[in-house]
């Protein structure tokens, strides 16, 4: 994959089925690209071991950007970011809108995603 945050360490905090993906939520992240990251979502197509795309929240470095944090979604020739806003600090808030991105850009739009863990 071209675009990805760049991290040693993550602690998967939950795990959601979409259709034949599974979302993993990451949180206590060890940065290694000079990014402070507050949540990562890896999303990877069952049976493979490497993400499709991620969104990651990061600590929001603009200045002239309101909000605290950062989301970017990140893929195969995808970088983009998303805006900034302080609710996304919320993981359930994170959760809720990393997840409606995700599965528009994977065409996931029918499913309905499942808690695993």
């Amino acid at each position: 994959m071209d675009n990805k945050p760049g991290f040693d360490t993550a602690v998967p905090v939950r795990r959601y089925q979409v259709g034949e993906y599974q979302a993993v939520i990451l949180g206590d992240i060890e940065s290694t690209d000079g990014r402070e990251y507050r949540y990562i979502m890896a999303m990877i197509v069952d049976g493979s071991h490497e993400p499709k795309l991620y969104l990651a929240l990061e600590r929001n470095r603009d200045r002239n950007e309101e909000g605290r944090w950062l989301m970017r979604v990140m893929g195969h020739r995808l970088d983009e970011s998303l805006g900034a806003s302080d609710q996304w600090e919320n993981i359930d808030q994170f959760t809720a809108s990393a997840m409606n991105v995700a599965m528009k850009v994977l065409g996931l739009s029918d499913e309905i995603p499942a808690l695993l863990s």
